[in-house]
């Protein structure tokens, strides 16, 4: 017998064939777990792929910078803000994290679900979802890189940072604190804020998460639906 490729393997095609997904599959225990197996031994290598860049993406981004940030305060003599648009209060999130999230994936699978009404396939409901999975989260992973090695200042930063410039000289541990032209750039050294987390989440605005996800989401929807409608192909009517 010649022997299978890695992608053969990968797909399942050194095993019997997968069974179908009918009302007996769903009636039967036996016939359920069945399918169940089944469906692990396609997928088992899209769950692991998805579930190593999520957590490739959460280790990245509960990691500290990668480099320290400097920001100017106020002019060295007149006291002027040197830029008004960090000063701007924290109102919190408009959207929640957990909400844009749920939204960015809700509702695609929902279009997903309610086109099996005219493809009628369980496979294609079960690729749809999980390319859908992939989609956002390798667009969170390249998210939180980017937010790990360039970020940017939210318009609140100087508000959750709370700056006091006495403290530069006895916590200077970046070394980074009146530095500069005109010595006006300090680093989070000053920051009276607490909490780590919310000061590093001020720090890191670019890219925005909400719009990453609801962009890789909506993207994929838009080629899925394309797929099955065959809206951009040539010479398809």
């Amino acid at each position: 017998m010649q022997q299978q490729s890695r992608l053969q393997k990968i797909h399942g095609e050194d095993h019997e064939p997968v069974p179908k997904f009918t009302r007996d599959t769903v009636r039967s225990v036996k016939a359920s777990w069945e399918f169940f197996l089944a469906w692990i031994r396609i997928t088992w290598f899209d769950i692991l792929v998805n579930s190593a860049i999520g957590g490739a993406s959460l280790g990245i981004y509960n990691a500290p910078l990668a480099a320290t940030r400097n920001f100017p305060v106020t002019f060295n003599g007149s006291g002027d803000i040197v830029y008004p648009q960090f000063a701007y209060p924290d109102r919190g999130w408009i959207i929640d994290t957990w909400l844009s999230a749920l939204l960015s994936l809700l509702i695609p699978i929902v279009v997903i679900l309610l086109a099996q009404f005219r493809v009628k396939n369980i496979w294609d409901l079960n690729n749809g979802i999980i390319g859908l999975i992939f989609s956002v989260s390798l667009g969170t992973l390249m998210q939180v890189v980017i937010k790990q090695l360039i970020g940017g200042f939210r318009p609140y930063f100087l508000a959750v940072c709370m700056p006091d410039i006495s403290r530069a000289a006895a916590n200077n541990k970046t070394g980074l604190n009146a530095v500069g032209f005109q010595q006006i750039m300090y680093s989070v050294d000053i920051c009276t804020q607490p909490d780590s987390a919310k000061l590093k989440n001020a720090m890191t605005s670019f890219p925005s998460g909400h719009s990453t996800a609801a962009f890789a989401a909506y993207v994929y929807l838009f080629l899925y639906l394309n797929a099955k409608l065959k809206v951009l192909i040539t010479g398809m009517t």
